[in-house]
């Protein structure tokens, strides 16, 4: 019976190895990305502006204000978190290999000057010292800052647990910084079959998104006097079928509409490269019928693969057999003793 328990316990821990491993009061002026609330008449209201409550209007006297006073108006505490849409905190996200995962580390509230440099140094939390993962830059533009990672395959295996959390250190020069909060826990999962939100094929797993498809960051591109980049930002069911959603955001010292942030929907037109014919990526052609919301084609997506995990293959299984087969007769031959 004892040799029988010791056996299952190896067995067991076999099989468990396949495991991977503050800005002051004061009033709204265009532009301030440092309070929510705006001060009327030395009063304070939420302006609810349509793309995101946190960054001023350029006129709030043009909006219907709200009635009620906002609690968040006036001093803001610096703040550091993890962000899957640029704007609200997560602590948890999923990473789809191989394809790998967008995240943004956003800064704000420091009362740092705009341009000011910031160095984002992401690291495993553990015991003894932390490990270094990556690094990345980014300036203060409006009271914030944003950085972006991408979270590769490679990088992924440089994290010793994936148990472990994983944080960032913001600093700047002459600034003593801000460690994120709350802390990421990073879990993975490999393509199988799906690779653009039009892969799903039913409501349930388009919203849920199983295989964390449909996120990534884009590149500016010059668009008359902005800058503007479009980010995928997750899935939705819209209209009996799975749709692309995205923000975009402009930049620019004479653009306009620098600052806003605003979001679309898109559906899949053509793909471009064919997985099945043995492509190893392929572009989609998004369109939209929302008004502003420009067609566009994407960045190139590697094809999904079935992948399969590197532990129990056909020698492994007869090397475990062989192992427990040797213990199993040292053990008997200990008790026959």
């Amino acid at each position: 019976m004892k040799r029988a328990v010791i056996i299952l316990i190896l067995i067991l821990g076999l099989f468990s190895s396949t495991n991977f491993a503050s800005a002051q009061e004061h009033f709204c002026q265009q532009g301030d990305s440092n309070i929510h609330g705006v001060y009327i008449d030395g009063e304070c209201f939420n302006c609810d502006n349509v793309t995101r409550d946190d960054v001023c209007p350029d006129d709030y006297g043009e909006i219907v204000c709200s009635v009620i006073p906002d609690i968040d108006c006036g001093p803001q505490a610096p703040e550091a978190f993890w962000s899957l849409d640029n704007v609200t905190s997560t602590d948890s996200v999923t990473v789809l290999l191989p394809n790998g995962k967008y995240i943004y580390m956003i800064v704000k509230n420091t009362d740092l000057p705009d341009d000011t440099e910031i160095t984002f140094n992401i690291k495993e939390e553990k015991t003894g010292v932390d490990t270094l993962i990556a690094n990345a830059t980014a300036n203060i533009s409006g009271g914030k800052a944003i950085g972006i990672w991408k979270i590769t395959e490679d990088e992924i295996n440089k994290i010793t647990n994936l148990n472990n959390l994983i944080y960032f250190k913001a600093s700047a020069n002459g600034w003593s910084g801000l460690t994120s909060e709350p802390k990421l826990n990073i879990t993975t999962t490999y393509s199988s079959g799906v690779g653009a939100c039009g892969d799903y094929n039913n409501p349930n797993d388009c919203d849920l998104n199983p295989y964390g498809v449909g996120y990534s960051i884009g590149a500016w591109a010059v668009s008359g006097d902005c800058e503007r980049r479009i980010n995928k930002t997750g899935c939705s069911w819209e209209n009996g079928q799975c749709t692309q959603n995205t923000t975009i955001e402009y930049r620019g010292e004479n653009c306009a509409n620098s600052g806003v942030i605003s979001s679309c929907s898109y559906t899949e037109g053509n793909r471009l490269g064919d997985c099945n014919a043995g492509d190893d990526y392929f572009q989609i052609n998004y369109v939209s019928s929302q008004p502003g919301c420009d067609d566009f084609k994407s960045d190139y997506i590697p094809c999904p693969a079935q992948i399969k995990l590197g532990f129990f293959g056909l020698f492994n299984i007869i090397s475990s057999l062989i192992l427990i087969s040797l213990i199993y007769f040292m053990l008997s031959k200990k008790e026959s003793l």
